[in-house]
């Protein structure tokens, strides 16, 4: 074929020029700094639990995963018995 090409079609789109980058840092710092100072504000201060709340949360979640445990054993080993 005798068509000439304007451009080496190795090379696609030379004239669009690549878009910058260029991010304004300054600004954005204080807009961030200043939302976690008004945000913080707002917040309400975190409550400790009691020694006694603790002590019961941590029976609860260990006495769950003990019972969770031993109905998944219990159920394998029915499964085992009807094989």
């Amino acid at each position: 074929m005798g068509i000439s090409l304007p451009q080496d079609p190795a090379i696609p789109l030379q004239h669009i020029p690549k878009r910058s980058t260029f991010i304004q840092q300054g600004h954005l710092f204080n807009y961030v700094h200043s939302s976690i100072i008004c945000n913080s504000q707002k917040l309400e201060a975190a409550r400790c639990p009691s020694a006694e709340e603790w002590i019961e949360k941590m029976w609860y979640i260990s006495t769950m995963e003990y019972y969770s445990v031993g109905q998944c054993r219990t159920t394998q080993q029915k499964q085992r018995m009807e094989s």
